[in-house]
């Protein structure tokens, strides 16, 4: 595969505003960078889509800022670009779910980067593995998501695995790395949530598989559990809901149903604790409950 060719597909139309997205300094507000950063997304996708692709560049540019890449991470890179650019032409081909769609791609990008980017601030370096393989698996995460919920344990998952393989053979993904990816991506599933957070408990936090996984289903809700935009994305996924005719659609774009999510929500890692995200689910519970 050309990765030229490839760079040279990534549209340079419309340029994103680095004051309003990941805008990172040596002295950060990161709950005003989330926030800021996220708004810019909606202001874009309401808009003129700048494109998942130019989201993912600005991802790399950020966090692997003044890092020299080994080719192995880059191509772990390259390969999430080439997915970035398939999952656009893919719009034009299938039916993009309400929720399920490029903004959730580019929000939980944009929320795994900024965890990443509060480690890095913290200890003065990155995993660089971990930290490509994570922003790959984002990109490949929920790839052709049909919508809807599972009805098997990991349905959905192992649905997107099998579209994917192909792509990563083609982009010389090596097995090991493609390994990591199935256990990522199989344990986005709700369900299993809960358990990849117990397994972390008493663990010193490192980039491992299993502080991986706890990182990436952080970043897979944060934007969902902030108060500023969760509403709306409860409602996106409401209506995806009905449309596939999940009879408790409903009930999740409710109060009572918002209150039930922010309720069932689990952040473990110190970078989330760093951005207060469990202070402000809790602020939120208390209003939703009077």
């Amino acid at each position: 595969m050309n990765w030229l060719n490839v760079e040279k597909q990534i549209s340079m139309t419309h340029l994103i505003d680095r004051s309003k997205y990941l805008n990172v300094s040596t002295n950060n507000n990161w709950n005003n960078i989330l926030n800021t950063s996220l708004g810019f997304l909606r202001d874009s996708w309401r808009s003129s889509w700048i494109g998942l692709d130019q989201v993912l560049e600005e991802c790399i540019d950020a966090v692997f800022s003044d890092t020299h890449l080994s080719n192995s991470v880059l191509n772990l890179l390259n390969c999430a670009r080439e997915v970035a650019l398939k999952i656009e032409k893919n719009v034009a081909l299938t039916w993009e779910p309400p929720y399920h769609n490029r903004l959730h791609f580019s929000d939980v990008l944009t929320c795994m980067s900024i965890l990443l980017l509060i480690e890095k601030e913290k200890k003065g370096v990155i995993d660089e593995y971990w930290t490509a393989l994570l922003l790959l698996t984002v990109i490949c995460h929920d790839y052709r998501h049909p919508g809807g919920i599972n009805n098997t344990v990991m349905e959905i998952e192992n649905l997107t695995i099998s579209h994917l393989k192909e792509i990563w053979n083609e982009c010389s993904v090596e097995m090991k790395n493609q390994l990591d990816m199935i256990y990522l991506i199989q344990n986005t599933d709700p369900e299993v949530v809960n358990l990849n957070h117990r397994l972390v408990e008493n663990l010193e936090f490192k980039l491992d598989k299993l502080w991986a996984t706890v990182i990436l289903n952080e970043a897979d809700i944060l934007a969902s559990c902030t108060s500023k935009y969760g509403a709306d994305l409860s409602n996106q996924l409401a209506e995806e809901w009905r449309i596939k005719g999940i009879q408790k659609q409903a009930f999740i774009a409710t109060p009572k149903g918002r209150r039930s999510f922010l309720e069932s929500a689990k952040f473990s890692s110190p970078a989330s604790q760093k951005l207060k995200i469990s202070e402000e689910i809790d602020k939120q519970i208390t209003q939703l409950s009077v």
